[in-house]
């Protein structure tokens, strides 16, 4: 099966104030990214660091639609927000390298179908609703979006940009597109492993379920032509963090 694809680098992924050479971060200079000014970062990306951050001393990747905010209600009280593993080695290289740093990450195929249905229930927020209105609303069906996906370039480009869309793997690259986190944790195994980060953390805590979604399981949701698409759309989750369809 033929996909088209939008983008042919990592650049379109990035946000619309880092796209320019000068502020990508695969051309950080490492005397760059130490060097320049905080009030600099500020302006480029903003303190990625929150208070449970430096408590712990520890990063947690929250990658969108992976029981992030479940983790980190859980762990730390507080949802994290989506700031990506540049942005943390680029605001602070030393905390970057310190800091236990970890991460959950989830099966491509069920990701896009827990993404799909959220957005089209509005969302968590006013920008949520918007983007909905915008791109899902005249959509009948998942199979319909995945088929546009494949089909329509800007769509895929649109979508694929979309925070709760974008491929977990850039989230989790560095500067120089290397991946080095401290621990990896699968939502197919989100007890467990959340259980592994509370002791490496000493936090006596349980997981509490939040912004658990409601919809059957999600190979229910696939023809064949869908479940290729989403292979080649996301072929490099799938490679990185080791899943199949099944």
């Amino acid at each position: 099966m033929k996909v088209n694809h939008a983008f042919a680098n990592e650049n379109v992924f990035l946000p619309k104030e880092t796209k320019s050479k000068t502020l990508n971060p695969r051309k950080y200079s490492k005397f760059v990214k130490r060097w320049l000014p905080r009030n600099v970062k500020n302006q480029v990306i903003g303190d990625p660091f929150q208070e449970f951050n430096h408590e712990y001393k520890c990063i947690f990747i929250h990658i969108p639609k992976c029981a992030g905010i479940s983790v980190g209600k859980s762990l730390f009280g507080v949802m994290a927000g989506h700031s990506k593993v540049w942005h943390y080695e680029f605001y602070d290289e030393q905390l970057f390298h310190k800091y236990f740093k970890f991460t959950f990450v989830r099966n491509p195929w069920d990701r896009l179908v827990s993404a799909f249905h959220f957005l089209k229930k509005g969302g968590r927020n006013s920008l949520d609703r918007k983007w909905a209105k915008d791109h899902l609303q005249e959509i009948a069906s998942f199979n319909e979006f995945v088929q546009r996906i494949g089909d329509d370039t800007v769509f895929q480009s649109e979508v694929l940009n979309q925070q709760h869309f974008r491929p977990q793997v850039h989230y989790l690259k560095d500067a120089e597109g290397a991946i080095s986190l401290d621990f990896i944790g699968k939502f197919e195994s989100l007890e467990e492993d959340f259980m592994k980060i509370a002791e490496e953390l000493d936090v006596q805590t349980t997981l509490k379920e939040i912004n658990k979604g409601a919809h059957k399981h999600y190979s229910e949701y696939y023809n064949g032509d869908s479940q290729d698409i989403v292979s080649l759309i996301y072929r490099e989750d799938i490679e990185f963090l080791n899943y199949d369809f099944h």
